[in-house]
């Protein structure tokens, strides 16, 4: 059976590519012609062969590196004023949210390690894949790890702080060799984390502080990540509409040159490798297209998440809102159905043209319960039978009411069928 044309409910694993974004990179392609005849066309032999000459590398000292250069340090500028940097020189591109975040940590835990320290790392249970690989990296180089208190709905509790950074080793606490990762915003549940305060008392300690902000960029109305008091923090390209293979770390002074672990002149010395200047010029134009009405979409999409809520729980019955009560970002919903199959569920979905998430992740083909909800205290069929729903644009009722009622026939049809203990 194929899929009927599809509804995406699943933006926060990657949103639709902004329409600044291909306005951006026309002209970066065929800086010789107008846009309206790159969009005409010719042969593509030729496009290509416009491309090869005019995508210049930014290091290079000629025209096409200048002009490289020149859209490299504007997306800079619109990427640094779209998080509220303070300073475009404190923005470093790189591959992914994944790279970023893997970036801010290792480049930290390594220098300790080559001096023969083992550090600490204090983070939290419902962190993105890319830090729990990180805890696996650490843990296996001989470090240590502790993890802050949750709330109910998973928020970390920074009056734990004390505890975890205490449980660090003596020689750790005393050369410094101490680091937080947090998760700002949660990728399955949309809970806002208070990152303020986890920063508070991260700085109070002389505590190298970083959080991942993937999921937090375009879900507020301001940012301001130099003023939250942290050392670093890490965003990803396609959750704000760029393109996928992109991502950018902030950070403050805190962290030298020397301390990249791709060694290399570019990005200051923090990042080498030729910059993906197509990537960058795309992310530039969605962090700037972001902001444009940003704060009456946010307003729309919180209402449009409220009744989506609303009718789900209303119509379908046996629903566990997972965060709700908590501060979410507005444009996230994920709930537990009881007595069904998340993984089934989105399926079968996808079939009748809406594409969502299950909340838990899928390692070699087998459906393994949601780490993030097992952290909130759901039992493993609870926590397998989750539905994350997702949107960078608000729903209308017409579109509620239907996938409402497409949810609500599988739900009653899988409910029939007994699931195996």
């Amino acid at each position: 059976m194929l899929a009927k044309p599809a509804t995406s409910l699943d933006s926060n694993a990657g949103a639709p590519l902004h329409p600044k974004v291909a306005e951006a990179l026309l002209p970066l392609f065929s800086p010789s012609s107008s846009n309206s005849e790159f969009a005409a066309g010719t042969a593509e032999a030729g496009r290509l062969d416009q491309l090869e000459k005019t995508l210049g590398n930014p290091s290079s000292q000629h025209s096409a590196g200048r002009r490289a250069r020149s859209s490299l340090q504007r997306s800079r500028e619109q990427v640094s004023a779209s998080i509220g940097a303070g300073n475009s020189s404190q923005i470093i591109f790189t591959s992914s949210g994944t790279e970023s975040i893997q970036l801010a940590l290792r480049s930290r835990f390594e220098p300790w390690l080559r001096s023969g320290i083992k550090p600490h790392l204090i983070t939290t249970r419902v962190e993105h894949e890319a830090t729990l690989q990180m805890i696996d990296w650490l843990r296996a180089h001989g470090g240590t790890v502790a993890y802050l208190d949750l709330d109910a709905q998973g928020r970390p509790q920074a009056a734990s702080f004390e505890r975890a950074w205490s449980e660090a080793p003596l020689a750790a606490r005393t050369a410094g060799a101490v680091l937080l990762s947090a998760i700002w915003v949660n990728n399955e549940t949309g809970v806002i984390s208070d990152v303020r305060a986890l920063a508070s008392e991260a700085r109070s300690r002389g505590v190298f502080a970083h959080f991942d902000g993937a999921q937090a960029w375009g879900k507020f109305a301001t940012l301001d990540v130099a003023q939250l008091g942290a050392n670093a923090v890490s965003f990803s390209a396609h959750k704000i509409g760029g393109l996928a293979g992109t991502g950018v770390l902030w950070v403050d002074a805190a962290m030298a040159p020397s301390e990249g672990l791709l060694l290399g002149k570019q990005e200051q010395g923090r990042r080498g490798g030729t910059e993906n200047l197509v990537g960058i010029v795309a992310i530039g134009a969605a962090a700037s297209g972001i902001q444009e009405g940003l704060t009456a979409r946010l307003t729309a999409l919180e209402n449009a998440r409220d009744a989506l809520e609303k009718r789900v729980v209303e119509r379908v019955g046996g629903i566990v809102v997972n965060g709700a009560g908590a501060p979410r970002v507005p444009n996230t919903l994920n709930f537990s159905i009881e007595g069904i199959d998340g993984s089934t569920l989105v399926q079968s979905l996808d079939l009748d043209g809406f594409a969502v998430s299950a909340g838990s992740a899928c390692a070699s083909g087998v459906p393994q319960p949601s780490h993030v909800l097992v952290a909130l205290g759901r039992d493993e069929r609870l926590a397998k039978a989750s539905l994350r729903l997702s949107f960078v644009e608000p729903l209308d009722m017409t579109t509620i009411e239907r996938f409402t009622e497409t949810l609500a026939s599988h739900v009653t049809r899988m409910r029939k069928v007994r699931l195996p203990a």
